[in-house]
C-alpha cells in the first residue's frame, strides 16, 4: 500500500515538475516576443532612415550593388569600404527598386536576429546539458542598444553574425568543413570573422581552417573577378588594402591625417580618443575626448603594446581552455574570439557590437563550476557594468547630450572589455571539471 502511495506521489510530482517547467518555458516566451517588439520598431526606423536624402550604410551598400551589375569597380563608391566581394554580394539586391531592396534588407536583418536568438540558445543548451530558456530574450535585453544601431543604420552586422553563428554551430556538432566553408564566406563579406580562424587552429581542426582560408580566397578574388573582371577586381583589392588597411597598418601622424574623426569603439579608435588631442564626433565641431595630449607616434607605440598584450592574454587563454576542454569550452572559446576580434579591427562602430549576443548568451548559461564567491561576485559585477556602459550610450537612458559624452568616452568599448573580462575570468578560475576528449564531446552532442 505505501509503495503504491509513493508510486502515486512520483507521477503527480513529475507531472508538476512538468507543468511548471512549461509554465516557465511560456514565460520566457512571451518576454522574448515583448522584445520583438522594440526591435520592429528599430527596422522600421532603419526603413525611414535609408529613405531619407542622405540615406543609410544600406544605400552605400546598394550603389555598390548597381556599380557592379554596370561593369564599374564599387571600390570607388563614396564611403563604400568593404572588399568588392561584399558589393558582388549585394547587387541581386540592387535590381530591385532602392525602397523595396531597403524593406527586404531591414527584413532580414530581423529575420537573422530572431534566428540568431533561438540558435545561440540552442548551442549553450547542447553544450552545457541543461535547460536555458533565459537565453530566448537575456542575451537580446543586454544588446538591445547595438541591435538599434545596426537597423538604424541599416548595416550587415546581423546577417554576417547569422552566418557566424551557423559556423560556430557546424564546428561544435562536428562538421568541420561546413563551418570552415561559412567562416570564409563571412570574412568574404566583413574581415572581422576570419579572426575564428583562431580557434581551429588552437582546436587543431585542420579541416575547417583550410575551407575557411581557402573559401574565403576564392570568394575575395576569383570570384569576385567573374563579375567584376580581373583588372576592376584586383584594382579594387589594391586600392581597398591602400585606402583602408594601410593608414592603421602605420598609425600616428598618418592614420590621424587619413581620418578628420577616428572612428569606431575598438582599441585602435578609442586609444586615440583617449590619448591624443584628436577630434572625437564628426558630429558636434571641436569636441574632444582626450584625458591627456599626448602626441600620435607615441600613442602608436601604446596601441601597438596594447595590442600585442590583448593578443598574448588571447593566446594563453585559449591554451588554458583547451587544456582542461571542459564542458562549453569551445564554444566560450569562440565568444571570446568574436570579442577579440571586435577589439582589434579597426573601423568597429557600436553597430557591429550587436556581435555581442553571442558573448552574452555564453556569459548568461551560468556560472562555471568551482569559482569562489568573490569570483562569482566580480563576475556578475563585470557583467552588470558592461550592460549598464552598452545602455548608457541610448539617449533614452541618460538624455542625448550624456549618451553622446558617454558614447565619445568610449563606453561600448568599455562595455565589451568587461565581457571579455569575464570570459577570462571563466576560463582561468574554473576549478574541479574533468577534462573531456574531443571524441567523447563530440559524441555526447550527436
Amino acid at each position: 500500500m505505501q509503495e503504491t502511495s509513493f508510486a502515486v506521489e512520483s507521477v503527480r510530482a513529475r507531472r508538476l515538475s512538468t507543468l511548471d517547467g512549461a509554465r516557465r518555458e511560456r514565460w520566457h516566451t512571451a518576454l522574448r516576443w515583448l522584445l520583438v517588439v522594440p526591435c520592429l520598431f528599430f527596422a522600421r526606423h532603419g526603413i525611414h532612415a535609408g529613405l531619407r536624402p542622405e540615406g543609410s550604410d544600406f544605400t552605400i551598400y546598394y550603389q555598390a550593388g548597381r556599380a557592379v551589375l554596370a561593369g564599374q569597380d564599387p571600390t570607388l563608391v563614396p564611403r563604400f569600404l568593404y572588399l568588392p566581394a561584399f558589393a558582388v554580394a549585394v547587387a541581386p539586391l540592387a535590381l530591385l527598386p532602392y525602397a523595396a531592396a531597403l524593406v527586404l534588407w531591414q527584413a532580414a536583418s530581423l529575420a537573422a536576429l530572431l534566428w540568431i536568438v533561438a540558435r545561440c540558445r540552442r548551442m549553450c543548451e547542447r553544450e552545457l546539458g541543461r535547460e536555458l530558456p533565459w537565453l530566448e530574450w537575456a542575451p537580446l535585453l543586454c544588446t538591445l542598444r547595438l541591435v538599434d544601431s545596426s537597423f538604424a543604420n541599416g548595416q550587415a552586422n546581423l546577417l554576417v553574425l547569422g552566418i557566424v553563428v551557423g559556423a560556430i554551430d557546424a564546428w561544435l556538432l562536428g562538421r568541420d568543413r561546413r563551418a570552415g566553408v561559412l567562416v570564409g564566406c563571412a570574412t568574404a563579406l566583413k574581415i572581422e570573422p576570419g579572426f575564428l580562424v583562431l580557434v581551429f587552429a588552437w582546436r587543431r581542426a585542420g579541416r575547417a581552417f583550410l575551407a575557411a582560408v581557402v573559401s574565403a580566397l576564392l570568394l575575395v578574388v576569383p570570384l569576385s573577378a567573374l563579375a567584376l573582371g580581373w583588372h576592376d577586381d584586383s584594382a579594387g583589392l589594391v586600392r581597398w588594402f591602400q585606402v583602408q588597411v594601410v593608414p592603421y597598418l602605420r598609425g600616428g601622424r598618418e592614420l590621424l591625417a587619413a581620418h578628420e574623426v577616428l572612428p569606431g569603439q575598438s582599441l585602435t579608435a578609442a586609444a586615440y580618443r583617449l590619448l591624443c588631442d584628436a577630434p572625437a564626433s564628426s558630429n558636434e565641431a571641436g569636441s574632444r575626448a582626450n584625458l591627456v595630449a599626448l602626441g600620435p607616434e607615441q600613442v602608436k607605440s601604446i596601441v601597438r603594446a596594447l595590442q600585442l598584450g590583448l593578443l598574448a592574454l588571447l593566446a594563453a587563454t585559449l591554451t588554458r581552455s583547451v587544456r582542461r576542454s571542459d564542458r562549453g569550452a569551445r564554444l566560450r572559446e569562440a565568444a571570446l574570439v568574436a570579442c577579440a576580434a571586435l577589439a582589434l579591427a579597426p573601423l568597429v562602430h557600436k553597430a557591429h557590437m550587436a556581435w555581442l549576443l553571442l558573448p552574452y548568451a555564453v556569459l548568461l548559461s551560468g556560472t562555471p563550476a568551482g569559482l569562489t564567491s568573490l569570483e562569482r561576485g566580480l563576475r556578475w559585477t563585470l557583467i552588470a557594468l558592461s550592460v549598464f556602459a552598452i545602455g548608457a550610450t541610448a539617449p533614452a537612458v541618460l538624455g542625448r547630450s550624456l549618451a553622446t559624452w558617454t558614447l565619445t568616452h568610449d563606453s561600448v568599448f568599455v562595455g565589451l572589455l568587461c565581457v571579455m573580462g569575464v570570459l577570462v575570468l571563466d576560463t582561468w578560475c574554473a576549478r574541479g571539471v574533468p577534462r573531456e576528449s574531443r571524441r567523447a564531446a563530440l559524441a555526447e552532442r550527436s
